[in-house]
């Protein structure tokens, strides 16, 4: 082969490689756009009356990127624990956990529904897919411990789904949270993609389109999208204490992800894992104490929490 062949060859070489390097970057730009670039706006919204619930104060706090953060207060007269409540990417709304509310102030402990950017009554138009939004649970955090009644009390965040992912998320890059409870989370957004493109693409290409998800999510959130994400943050627990839930047939996320959640988080980290596919792990989720296996599960995990909060600070 000549010389002026072979730079023809290799152009074209080139040429291809570079196409095909287009083609997987607007793959995910394409469909991110499509999925997250939209306000979530509810039709369906759950009532503390409903739950015997006789108060509940409606919150508006500032992140510290300038979002106002619409908050469901649900106050206990002389809390034991602060509870951060979270729910998924798309639905149910937040308020879907008055139901819990009501279980948790009949143990004295408050919480505080939170409807996270791009949902509800919060600012926002876009859904950040746990990039951006532990901004506005440091937003709750900072109302919490700036209240005097909350002063010697433990933070606990609890999400379900993507909620799972920013509760996670949130600990990671918070020391203001003391524990953690995450149901039916991805590991990473890059997963959870690809997870869902291997149902209709080759095992090679999903391969190849997981670092370009990543750029992708970089360059739309700003963010190092390699550390901010559950299977990363989930190692920055150190001590504090968690409880990481999964059914193993999640057919909206994936066992997968728990397993590799689990894989990277510290010695010490509670699991429960059921059967079946019930992404929101109880059998009915806005009405938890009908389900005495998954009440028992996390008022005891939260008991343990308030216990040893109270011991360390003797």
């Amino acid at each position: 082969m000549n010389k002026n062949r072979k730079n023809k060859v290799l152009r074209i070489i080139t040429i291809n490689v570079v196409i095909f390097a287009i083609v997987l970057a607007v793959i995910p730009t394409f469909i991110m756009r499509k999925m997250l670039n939209q306000k979530i706006e509810y039709t369906k919204m759950w009532t503390p009356e409903e739950y015997g619930v006789e108060k509940a104060d409606t919150l508006y706090l500032k992140s510290s990127d300038d979002y106002t953060v619409e908050v469901f207060a649900v106050e206990a007269d002389n809390p034991k624990c602060a509870i951060i409540c979270l729910t998924g990417m798309s639905n149910p709304s937040v308020s879907i956990y008055y139901g819990h509310s009501k279980m948790f102030l009949d143990e004295s402990y408050s919480s505080f529904l939170t409807e996270v950017r791009g949902h509800g009554g919060s600012d926002g138009d876009r859904i950040c897919a746990g990039y951006q939004e532990w901004r506005d649970v440091k937003a709750v955090t900072d109302y919490i411990k700036s209240q005097p009644q909350y002063k010697d009390v433990p933070i606990v965040i609890i999400g379900t789904s993507m909620g799972g992912v920013v509760a996670i998320n949130s600990i990671g890059q918070n020391d203001d949270i003391d524990a953690l409870i995450s149901i039916s989370a991805y590991s990473s957004w890059e997963d959870i993609f690809c997870d869902n493109m291997a149902l209709n693409a080759p095992s090679f290409l999903v391969s190849m389109e997981r670092p370009f998800v990543n750029l992708v999510s970089m360059f739309k959130y700003g963010v190092n999208s390699w550390r901010v994400r559950p299977k990363t943050l989930i190692k920055e627990l150190n001590e504090r204490p968690a409880l990481i839930m999964h059914t193993k047939d999640d057919s909206q996320v994936a066992y997968s992800n728990f397993e590799r959640i689990i894989s990277n988080a510290p010695k010490g980290v509670e699991t429960y894992v059921r059967e079946g596919d019930i992404h929101f792990f109880a059998a009915d989720f806005s009405n938890p104490q009908s389900d005495t296996l998954y009440c028992d599960r996390i008022n005891g995990f939260i008991k343990g929490v308030v216990t040893n909060y109270a011991g360390n600070k003797i």
